[in-house]
């Protein structure tokens, strides 16, 4: 488990890093699969954490959304498929939306600097 936390750690930092244009090496990242689950599970919290601050205090969730959030993974695991067979790489089915995933958590935080903005 301890091992796990610091692999979801390592892959942040580097997606993080990743996202602001700076140099990323493929072994800074942490991939397999409890990264991605773990990787699918924090993306998803932080989606519902962003959209619950946006909605405001009377929100209510809706579990249709899960729907949404689910597909989103299989496209991007499809088009990692499908690139993975184009490139001849067996490992970026598994890879890339390690990545993505990563990489995703600081834009989707993003999604907040309108109140953040607005409050100065």
């Amino acid at each position: 488990m301890r091992a796990a936390l610091a692999a979801l750690v390592a892959n942040v930092r580097a997606g993080a890093r990743l996202s602001l244009f700076l140099r990323v090496s493929r072994p800074e990242f942490r991939i397999d699969a409890l990264a991605l689950v773990l990787l699918v599970i924090v993306s998803a919290a932080v989606d519902v954490g962003v959209e619950r601050v946006l909605a405001g205090p009377d929100a209510a969730f809706d579990f249709t959304a899960i729907g949404g959030e689910l597909a989103s993974l299989a496209i991007l695991m499809l088009v990692a498929s499908v690139l993975a067979v184009a490139f001849n790489d067996l490992s970026l089915p598994l890879a890339l939306p390690v990545v993505v995933l990563a990489s995703m958590l600081p834009v989707q935080a993003c999604a907040l600097l309108p109140l953040v903005l607005d409050g100065l």
